[in-house]
């Protein structure tokens, strides 16, 4: 029989007050205080108890109605803002329409949508050239749950943070520009990929399995893990987008109560 050992991370190794407030980001209040911080300068964090007024932005009837609040977080000599938008759903289409008419008013923002503050979405837009005098609007997302986010959840907003050597907008915008860019998490993720290949091939060698077959295997569990990750972030499994941990936290509760055996997860 081939054992091997399941690791899940619980707690990420980021920086812990950071992690524990995402996980408690369950009102307009604790989303300021989340950049507060992320070092975000206090004199430019713009109090919760103001509400923008909806009227200001010119959005269609049907779209106002299905926004609840507008909040101004974060305004940086009103060159780059943060806003806080309350929906009452998560519609890609709405949050496309949001962030059109935002970057019809404002030169650099960051867009907040969420509608429980539970989910959230956090919206980078830019504009990118596409012909000579032509600009196409670029939306980069991030789609996370607060109370289970993903390891690559946590280090984006982490890698919002500001170190305070930061000396104008522009210095900010391109943390967020890094923060959310693509490239660099890929990257990231197959670094961390290569590392898990190699250390489940060892794994599978220390039982004394050849080092083709033990190549092989590695291949095939780690290209199934990805297949069932993929289908269960669209809810294809139980409805749950985070099945796989789920599957191995029932499996250790059986475990520990004695209803199933050791070694028996697959």
């Amino acid at each position: 029989m081939i054992k091997l050992k399941i690791k899940l991370v619980d707690k990420m190794t980021l920086n812990n007050k950071t992690e524990t407030i995402i996980y408690h980001t369950d009102s307009p209040e604790k989303v300021y205080s989340l950049f507060q911080l992320l070092g975000y300068p206090k004199n430019k964090l713009l109090s919760p108890s103001y509400k923008r007024k909806l009227d200001e932005f010119d959005f269609s009837k049907e779209e106002k109605d299905k926004i609840t609040n507008i909040y101004t977080v974060f305004n940086f000599d009103a060159k780059l803002q943060i806003f806080l938008v309350e929906t009452k759903a998560l519609a890609n289409p709405l949050i496309r329409y949001i962030t059109k008419k935002f970057s019809d008013l404002y030169l650099k923002f960051l867009l907040i949508f969420t509608s429980d503050y539970r989910e959230y979405n956090f919206v980078f837009p830019e504009f990118e050239r596409v012909e000579e005098g032509k600009l196409k609007l670029k939306i980069t997302r991030l789609n996370f749950d607060r109370t289970n986010p993903y390891y690559t959840d946590l280090q984006t907003i982490s890698n919002l943070s500001l170190t305070g050597e930061e000396e104008s907008w522009r210095d900010i915008w391109i943390r967020w520009k890094e923060a959310f860019s693509v490239e660099k998490v890929t990257n990231k993720f197959f670094e961390d990929y290569k590392n898990a290949f190699f250390e489940l091939r060892k794994t599978f060698e220390s039982q004394q399995i050849p080092i083709k077959q033990s190549h092989e295997l590695a291949q095939q569990f780690l290209n199934r893990l990805m297949f069932l990750y993929f289908i269960s972030k669209k809810r294809w499994l139980n409805d749950n987008p985070k099945f796989i941990r789920w599957f191995w936290q029932r499996y250790r509760e059986k475990l520990k109560s004695g209803t199933v055996k050791p070694d028996t997860f697959y």
